[in-house]
């Protein structure tokens, strides 16, 4: 199964930048900002921070989801979510003996390096349970072309 097809990604934030909207200097970032940064970081993780302003700190990086980093046209990065997501939603109720059943992609954070690791945050109901409200949850997925890995699924803490 080819869930993501085409990885190019943004070689436009090194120093040698010249579009000031998406250049970034350390002397930019002061203790306050560490100190904000380490607070956020410990409150949410790699799930919901918005890595934009330190992607330099930690490589991690927004999954933009009208944008096809991951997929060729008229593919989405969201469509390539909501694939990967079907994935993991099975193998949790495999595994876990719940019906999840997804209702929208949240928020997601990706991670290059060996492959990369998508930290992704989305909506689901889970209809093992009577009350069949949506809940958040999240989930860890390592890819490699033609290997995917559910590394976990949880509700979001």
């Amino acid at each position: 199964m080819k869930i993501i097809q085409n990885m190019e990604l943004d070689e436009k934030d090194d120093d040698t930048s010249t579009d000031s909207s998406s250049s970034f200097s350390y002397s930019d970032f002061d203790e306050d900002d560490l100190r904000s940064c380490n607070e956020e970081f410990a409150r949410s993780g790699n799930f919901d921070f918005d890595f934009s302003r330190v992607r330099r700190t930690y490589n991690f990086k927004p999954v933009i989801f009208n944008q096809n980093c991951f997929t060729y046209e008229p593919d989405t990065d969201e469509a390539s979510l909501e694939r990967l997501l079907k994935e993991a939603i099975k193998k949790c109720n495999k595994e876990e003996g719940t019906n999840l059943e997804l209702v929208k992609v949240l928020r997601a954070n990706f991670h290059p390096g060996g492959g990369i690791t998508f930290y992704i945050t989305f909506e689901a109901i889970d209809h093992a349970h009577a009350h069949d409200q949506p809940k958040s949850y999240q989930t860890m997925i390592g890819y490699l072309p033609m290997d995917i890995r559910v590394i976990y699924v949880r509700p979001k803490p």
